[in-house]
């Protein structure tokens, strides 16, 4: 049953994004939904805007597994509503 969790801080987020990613299971999809902070000039470089703006490193796709997990982010621009910042 697909669930959000509320994980606190930017940082805290990250880390229970981690922790949650590493240890999908084969078919779990595991999505982190923050606040960009700042304008993210290419949504498809996203992971890009997180490494210089917070330090944060995009996680290792396990390829080698039948697992389904992959490293998504969908950073939402401050006072903007999440529907219309969707990702396919």
């Amino acid at each position: 049953m697909p669930r959000l969790t509320a994980c606190g801080s930017r940082n805290s987020a990250f880390g229970d994004f981690q922790t949650a990613f590493a240890n999908a299971k084969a078919g779990q999809f595991v999505a982190m939904l923050i606040d960009s902070e700042d304008p993210v000039a290419d949504a498809e470089q996203a992971w890009a805007h997180l490494k210089t703006r917070d330090y944060w490193e995009k996680p290792i796709v396990d390829r080698c597994g039948p697992r389904n997990s992959e490293a998504t982010l969908w950073p939402q621009a401050p006072g903007k509503c999440p529907a219309a910042n969707q990702q396919p």
